[in-house]
């Protein structure tokens, strides 16, 4: 094992290398179960879905399968629906994702916290 200082690994050795190296690949799936359903709007919603991970939320308003954004949205509390959402489209992922302008986002929220303080 190669060592990163007086007794220190830097890197671990075969036999725990994959589960490291597992640490820094993106998840296949994430859920967002909210009680009262989500949409696109959330942050944590869109941090997965720019990475191309299938998301699976809970909604109100929309239901089913959005192909162009990976998104599963279930009818919040159905359990079941969740559970076959997820055995069908678990492991799918976007290749071109959506690419979101993280600075034009903050840059809009200063302007719209500016106007409504000033």
């Amino acid at each position: 094992m190669a060592r990163g200082g007086p007794g220190m690994p830097l890197l671990p050795d075969s036999s725990r290398r994959r589960k490291w190296e597992n640490c820094f690949v993106p998840p296949m799936r994430q859920y967002f179960p909210f009680i009262h359903g989500a949409e696109i709007w959330n942050t944590s919603i869109q941090a997965a879905v720019a990475q191309g991970t299938f998301v699976l939320t809970t909604s109100k308003e929309k239901h089913g399968y959005d192909e162009q954004a990976n998104i599963y949205y279930a009818v919040p509390g159905n359990y079941e629906e969740m559970r076959i959402a997820l055995d069908k489209h678990i492991g799918r992922r976007n290749p071109n994702p959506p690419r979101y302008d993280w600075e034009e986002i903050a840059s809009a929220h200063l302007d719209l916290y500016k106007n409504i303080l000033i």
